[in-house]
């Protein structure tokens, strides 16, 4: 019967595995034009509903900030870069975000050491001691190959910290 088992669950992972990377549909230039705005101005918390749930969206922030030691630090899916202001003695700051329009015109900026649109294109011999991801993970097209990217790059006892918005 653990037999049937284990083999039924492998299966059931080759094909889950099978299905990355998955693919969006590109939007119109009018449609892209709209989501960009209405993106940046729904992660910003400035208006009505979305003020609301980036409010109840901080815990995440302070639970991750709370969770692992300081250190060199690359954040995964930073968007508007909301998550710097709990990490207030950060010596390397490291994020990648492919969505310039989020972080462009963010006042935490010039906290950031490197920006990079792929994990892919952080160098080899690079090393963290934390890699964080606030509500990402479960948006990503490739999952399985930004993982297995981010354990490679995280430094001998590093930490991967991540809380997700289901």
């Amino acid at each position: 019967m653990l037999a049937i088992t284990s083999s039924k669950k492998l299966d059931q992972t080759a094909a889950l595995l099978s299905s990355y990377p998955r693919k969006r549909k590109p939007l119109t230039a009018a449609h892209e034009a709209i989501y960009v705005q209405e993106y940046r101005s729904n992660r910003m918390g400035k208006r009505g509903l979305s003020r609301v749930v980036s409010s109840l969206e901080s815990w995440m922030h302070r639970a991750i900030a709370s969770s692992c030691v300081s250190g060199s630090i690359l954040e995964l899916g930073a968007g508007t870069l909301n998550h710097i202001p709990c990490e207030p003695s950060v010596s390397s700051y490291e994020i990648v975000e492919p969505f310039h329009a989020l972080w462009e015109d963010s006042p935490y900026r010039s906290r950031i050491s490197a920006f990079y649109d792929d994990v892919l294109d952080i160098p080899q011999q690079r090393r963290y001691d934390r890699i964080l991801s606030v509500a990402v993970l479960e948006h990503l097209t490739d999952l399985p190959r930004i993982v297995a990217r981010s354990g490679m790059l995280l430094a001998p006892g590093g930490c991967f910290s991540s809380r997700h918005s289901d």
